[in-house]
């Protein structure tokens, strides 16, 4: 900001009506008197300003918050007890050091351990005690892009500390909901020195002058870079500066920068993103129908949003292409035109190609959990001429097999391996050896398990064997998805197999299996 510029912002809140006595300085704007009133912000961001949280909230132990969830794991299967023998900062490093999960399964039960109301691990001495799982969890929440959950977890606790308020600042900026955020600091300060934070908490609590006061003291002393500074003036007024002579420092872009820019309807225009914490935001914004659907597509894949979120978005919006995400919409609508009528030459056709389509934008997982229950009413029949594989990988993907598809035999090896995962009740690293050797022949499951079990060799990365370290262990080591090496992925099956995870061990094998049924044949 230039020297006029910040002097125009400082005149402008000098002589407006509301200015009264000078404080001591520019942060004591932020502490109000007590019966002093304030009207809020009508503008919001989204459709709502809170969340309603449906699930009753959790007695907390105050100093330990790392068991603070939103469901219980009586509902989402996860053992309760997963870290009650880890340590919390090593569990802090695995979730923190844990890359992006290509298997859609693996996501989906990652997702599952973040939202449960987990017995909390051990705590570890230092300031951060009792809240390290929840620090990592919340981040991980944020990067999966799934912030509706993110906040109804946070907003579970009471007493907050810089960390943890910190992770609220970066939920309530890509949300728009920072309201609930500009009380709590108004109210407790020393929660954040971040000065862009104090200035757009002033303005949404109508106390413009003060806003105004903290940036152009902020400026002179230099303690806020010039692109940053640039936002926040048109923040606080939009006539200042053009919208065209804003400006990003993408170096240290962050939550608060696309705040402002979203506000500014300047997004598309500035940055060019597909990580997920950004994309929610255009999803709920966007009037654009292919910027929702293609934000909504990756959500969906990341677990952000539901899968029904997504096929509903195809259902209620007009075809406006016939490419990319056109062509998955016009296969969606018509399977279901043709579900609808009941015409079964018409559905294998359309499933014919609605399989492919869902196949190149990888969303194949998500087709077969939204369409298997459609689809069993039909049964395998002799004359489709390999078609019955495209209802059978579907059946295979969802885990279970209809009743009268239960003795279905596929001619496709891949898919006949993948039928045949699912069906086995009592799974074996010899059964895994077996299929990943269809994918990768030169493979030797042997050989891997010779090398594990010779002294001092352990599957293990530590000398823990509690199953949420080895869980964790195994999602990182089969991050890649169908591109992981066939040892890595060997190894990580094995270490859930011993975390008594046999299902998720099927569900990534046969995802694995049908990828390469599309590719090899």
């Amino acid at each position: 900001m230039t020297p006029k510029l910040i002097s125009i912002v400082v005149a402008i809140a000098f002589c407006s009506p509301g200015h009264s006595e000078e404080p001591n300085n520019a942060i004591d704007w932020f502490q109000e008197e007590p019966n002093k009133n304030q009207e809020t912000i009508i503008t919001k961001i989204g459709n709502k300003e809170n969340i309603e949280v449906s699930i009753a909230k959790s007695t907390l132990d105050p100093n330990n918050l790392n068991s603070v969830g939103i469901i219980s794991t009586q509902i989402t299967g996860i053992d309760a007890r997963i870290w009650k023998e880890t340590n919390e900062k090593e569990l802090f490093h695995l979730l923190t050091t844990l890359p992006n999960l290509n298997f859609y399964s693996a996501r989906t039960f990652l997702k599952r351990i973040l939202i449960s109301e987990t017995l909390p691990p051990i705590s570890h001495s230092g300031l951060k005690s009792g809240q390290f799982y929840l620090l990592a969890k919340l981040d991980k929440l944020i990067e999966m892009g799934a912030l509706d959950e993110a906040e109804t977890t946070i907003l579970q606790v009471q007493q907050f500390s810089t960390e943890l308020f910190s992770r609220w600042v970066r939920i309530a900026f890509l949300t728009g909901r920072i309201s609930k955020l500009c009380k709590k600091l108004k109210k407790e300060p020393g929660l954040s020195q971040n000065l862009s934070v104090r200035v757009i908490c002033l303005k949404k609590l109508n106390d413009w002058d003060a806003a105004a006061l903290t940036l152009s003291t902020a400026s002179n002393l230099e303690l806020i870079d010039r692109d940053r500074e640039k936002l926040l003036v048109y923040f606080l007024d939009p006539t200042l500066i053009p919208v065209d002579e804003l400006t990003l420092n993408v170096t240290k872009f962050d939550e608060i920068d696309f705040y402002i820019l979203i506000l500014a309807n300047q997004i598309k225009t500035k940055l060019q993103t597909t990580e997920s914490k950004y994309l929610y935001v255009m999803f709920k914004n966007s009037f654009n129908t292919k910027t929702k659907i293609e934000a909504a597509e990756l959500l969906a894949i990341s677990k952000s949003i539901s899968g029904s979120t997504l096929f509903d978005i195809y259902r209620n919006n007009n075809i406006n292409g016939s490419t990319g995400i056109w062509k998955r919409m016009i296969a969606i609508k018509n399977l279901d035109l043709t579900l609808r009528r009941n015409n079964e030459k018409g559905v294998i056709i359309a499933l014919n190609n609605a399989v492919n389509e869902m196949f190149f934008g990888n969303l194949l997982p998500l087709f077969a959990a939204e369409y298997s229950d459609k689809l069993s009413r039909y049964s395998p029949k002799t004359n489709r001429e390999g078609l019955n594989d495209y209802f059978a990988l579907l059946f295979a993907l969802n885990g279970e097999m209809p009743t009268s598809w239960e003795r279905y035999q596929s001619t496709n090896k891949f898919i006949a391996m993948a039928i045949s995962i699912l069906r086995d009740d009592k799974l074996n690293s010899v059964d895994i050896g077996d299929a990943l050797k269809l994918v990768d022949p030169s493979f030797d499951s042997a050989m891997v398990l010779d090398n594990v079990t010779k002294p001092g060799l352990n599957l293990h990365e530590n000398k823990t064997n509690h199953s949420g370290t080895l869980i964790l262990q195994a999602l990182k080591k089969s991050a890649l998805g169908v591109n992981t090496p066939t040892t890595d992925l060997y190894t990580s099956l094995l270490l859930f197999l011993e975390a008594k995870k046999k299902v998720l061990v099927k569900s990534i094998l046969i995802e694995y299996l049908i990828y390469f049924s599309r590719v090899r044949e």
